[in-house]
C-alpha cells in the first residue's frame, strides 16, 4: 500500500474517536478507519466528488459493540456474546445521524464496511461484508450498524480469512461508513488496468468499465451483468458489449454516454496517478454529476480464490498449444504456430456454448459450408477441407486462424501470407477485419523502369516483372469481381431478396408447439440446411463483395488523401443509400424518442442483437 502524502490531509485529533467525519480523517489513521474509509478521505480531500460520510471507527467496534471481543481471544470463539451496540455508541450514532439528515434533508443513506482486512493489495474482500442501503430512520441505522459489525464474523468472511496468508492479515476489526446514498441514474465499476491481462500484454493498459442503470450493488455482488466498455489511455472507446436484453423488455440504449465515459476515464486515471497503483473504482452518475464511492487496489492474480481460474486458464493454454501443434503436423498451419483473431466472430457469437459453436462451424465451415461455397462462387481458390479447421474455441471465446482464413482469399496466385502474419505480430490491430486492408487484393502498377542504382539490375528487373504479373492478375480478377458484383446486385433485387423475405415469413409461421420430437428434429435440420446452403451462403457472397469494393475504394483514395483516407472512406460508406447500419442508428434514435414502436424495431433488427447466434440459450 502506498504511503499517503501528509499535505493531503487535515490533522486529526490525538484521541481515538468513535465517530469521525470523512474530511477529518488523518494520514496516520488507516488502522482507525479501515482502508476503504481512508481511501475515500484521500479522494475527498484531493478534490474528487465523494458523497459526505461519517466513519464509525474500529475503536467504536472494540469498545462499543458487544461481541467484538471474540476476535481478540482465540479461545473465545465458542462463547460469543450477543451482537449488541452499547448505549453510549447508540447515542453517538443517533446524534451524528441527525446531523447528517439536517445537512441532507429527504436523503437516504448507506452503511458500508471498512474492515482492516478489506481493500488491500493482497485481498479485496469484495462482497464479503454487508452493505445496507436506503437508511432513512434511526431504527434502520442502528440495525444496519449491528449487522455490519456482525458480518465480520460471517461464514463467507471466515472462509475467505482462512484462505489468506497469515502474514498478510491484520487483526480483524470492523469500521463502518455512514454515507449519503446517491440516487444514481447509472453506476458501476471501472478498472484502471485490465484485471484479466498480465502486465506487458497489449490489453493490460485498457481501462475497463462495467455499468448498470440505477444502483450498482447487484453488479458488485455479481448478481447481474451490465454494459462493458474498454477504453485506451486517451479515453477513446475501443470496444463495447451491451448487456443482453431481459425477456419481455425492449432494447435498451447504452448505459453510459460518450461524455460520461470520458469523464469517468479521466477521473480514474487521475486517481490512479495519485495512488500510484492500478485501481478498482466504484462510481455513480447522478445525471451528469460523477460521484466516486470507493477505490481499492486491483488484487493480483495470486490470491487463493483466483487459483482455480488460473489453473483452468493454464489448462486451456496447454490444450491450445497441443491443438496448434496438431495443425502444424497436418500442414494446415504452414507459417509457424499461427495467429488467432476474434474480429467480427466475437460480435456474432459472444461467449458461445459448445453447442452453438458447433452449430456455427457446421453452418459456415468445412465441405459444403457457407464460407467455401460462397467464396468459390466468386472465383476464390478456397479449399473446403482447410476451412473445416478455420474456427477455434479458446477459453470459451470464438476465434479464427488468420493463416487459414487468408488462404481462402487466394485467386490468381498465392498471397504473401508470411508477410500478413508478420504485420499482425508487429501491430495486432491489423488482424481486425483483415480482408479490409491486410489481405493484398490490389497491387499498384509497377514503374516502367528499374532502379539499378539501389540494387543489382537483374534483381530489379525480376522484381519489376513479378510486380507486373501481380498487377495484371489483380486487374483481371478486379474485372471478374466487377462483373460478379453487377450480376449479383441485379439478381439480389430481382429474386434473392424477395425469396429470402418469403422464406423468413414462412418459417416464422411454423408453430413449434404443434410438433412432436421427430418433427421438431426434422424442422431444425431443415433450418440448418437452409442457413448453410442458401441464407448464409448469400451472406458470405454479399459480405465479400462489400468488403472487396470498399477496399478497392480505399486503394483508389489513398494517393489523394494519404493519412485521411480512412476518415473519408468511413464517411462515404456511411452515406451509401440503403445502408442498414446507418438506418439502424436512425431507428434507434427514433426508438429512444418513442417515435418508433419497440416491436417494430425488433422486427427489423432483432436478428442483429448481441446474442443473435446463441441458439442454445432459451
Amino acid at each position: 500500500m502506498q504511503t499517503a502524502l501528509n499535505t493531503d490531509f487535515v490533522e486529526a485529533p490525538l484521541a481515538l474517536p468513535w465517530l469521525i467525519d470523512l474530511n477529518l480523517i488523518g494520514a496516520e489513521q488507516q488502522s482507525l478507519v479501515g482502508t476503504k474509509a481512508w481511501h475515500l478521505a484521500r479522494m475527498q480531500q484531493a478534490g474528487f466528488a465523494v458523497p459526505e460520510a461519517v466513519c464509525i471507527t474500529t475503536e467504536a467496534f472494540r469498545q462499543g459493540y458487544l461481541g467484538a471481543s471474540v476476535f481478540t481471544d482465540s479461545d473465545a470463539t465458542d462463547n460469543k456474546q450477543p451482537h449488541q451496540l452499547s448505549p453510549a455508541l447508540k447515542s453517538a450514532l443517533l446524534t451524528s445521524f441527525a446531523t447528517l439528515q439536517q445537512r441532507h434533508p429527504n436523503s437516504r443513506f448507506a452503511v458500508r464496511s471498512s474492515a482492516l482486512e478489506e481493500d488491500t493489495a493482497g485481498a479485496s474482500w469484495a462482497g464479503m461484508f454487508l452493505t445496507s442501503l436506503d437508511i432513512d430512520s434511526s431504527d434502520k441505522l442502528l440495525r444496519a450498524v449491528e449487522q455490519g459489525f456482525a458480518s465480520l464474523d460471517s461464514d463467507p468472511a471466515c472462509l475467505y480469512r482462512l484462505q489468506q496468508p497469515s502474514s498478510d492479515c491484520p487483526q480483524p476489526a470492523m469500521a463502518l461508513i455512514i454515507q449519503r446514498q446517491i440516487e444514481a441514474s447509472a453506476s458501476g465499476m471501472v478498472f484502471t488496468r485490465n484485471p484479466l491481462a498480465d502486465p506487458g500484454h497489449p490489453d493490460y493498459d485498457r481501462l475497463c468499465i462495467n455499468a448498470v442503470r440505477g444502483l450498482g450493488e447487484a453488479l458488485a455482488d455479481g448478481q447481474v451483468d451490465g454494459d462493458h466498455y474498454w477504453l485506451d489511455r486517451q479515453s477513446r472507446l475501443l470496444e463495447h458489449r451491451l448487456a443482453a436484453a431481459q425477456p419481455g423488455r425492449s432494447v435498451q440504449p447504452p448505459v453510459l454516454s460518450r461524455i460520461q465515459m470520458r469523464k469517468l476515464a479521466q477521473s480514474a486515471r487521475s486517481l490512479e496517478r495519485r495512488f500510484e497503483h492500478p485501481l478498482d473504482i466504484e462510481f455513480a452518475f447522478q445525471g451528469q454529476q460523477l460521484w466516486l464511492l470507493q477505490a481499492r487496489a486491483i488484487v493480483s492474480s495470486a490470491t487463493a480464490l483466483s487459483r482455480p481460474a488460473q489453473h483452468w486458464l493454464q489448462q486451456q493454454q496447454r490444450r491450445l498449444a497441443l491443438r496448434l501443434d496438431q495443425l502444424q503436423r497436418q500442414h494446415e498451419l504452414q507459417c509457424g504456430p499461427g495467429i488467432l483473431s476474434n474480429s467480427n466472430i466475437a460480435e456474432l457469437l459472444p461467449s458461445p456454448t459448445p453447442m452453438s459453436f458447433a452449430i456455427f462451424k457446421q453452418i459456415f465451415a468445412g465441405p459444403g459450408g457457407a464460407i467455401p461455397m460462397g467464396r468459390r462462387a466468386l472465383g476464390y481458390h478456397t479449399d473446403p477441407l482447410s476451412t473445416a479447421q478455420l474456427f477455434e474455441l479458446v477459453a470459451g471465446q470464438p476465434y479464427f486462424h488468420l493463416e487459414i482464413d487468408a488462404r481462402s482469399y487466394e485467386h490468381a496466385q498465392p498471397l504473401p501470407i508470411h508477410a500478413y502474419l508478420s504485420q499482425v505480430q508487429a501491430d495486432p490491430q491489423r488482424g481486425n477485419y483483415p480482408e479490409f486492408g491486410l489481405y493484398q487484393q490490389f497491387h499498384p502498377e509497377p514503374e516502367a523502369k528499374p532502379e539499378p542504382e539501389s540494387e543489382p539490375e537483374s534483381d530489379a528487373e525480376a522484381k519489376t516483372e513479378q510486380n507486373s504479373k501481380r498487377y495484371r492478375a489483380n486487374r483481371r480478377f478486379h474485372r471478374h469481381m466487377t462483373q460478379h458484383g453487377l450480376n449479383y446486385l441485379r439478381q439480389y433485387r430481382q429474386w434473392i431478396d424477395p425469396y429470402l423475405e418469403q422464406q423468413l415469413h414462412q418459417q416464422r409461421a411454423v408453430d413449434l408447439d404443434l410438433l412432436n420430437a421427430p418433427q421438431l428434429i426434422i424442422q431444425i435440420n431443415h433450418w440448418l440446411c437452409h442457413l448453410r446452403k442458401i441464407s448464409c451462403c448469400h451472406f458470405v457472397m454479399a459480405a465479400r463483395l462489400g468488403f472487396y469494393f470498399a477496399e478497392s475504394l480505399r486503394f483508389q483514395l489513398q494517393p489523394f488523401f494519404g493519412d485521411d483516407t480512412e476518415s473519408w472512406l468511413s464517411r462515404l460508406l456511411q452515406a451509401l443509400p440503403g445502408s442498414r447500419i446507418t438506418q439502424q442508428s436512425f431507428d434507434l434514435q427514433a426508438l429512444r424518442q418513442q417515435q418508433l414502436d419497440a416491436q417494430d424495431y425488433l422486427q427489423r433488427y432483432g436478428h442483429l442483437a448481441s446474442n443473435e447466434l446463441e441458439l442454445s440459450l432459451p
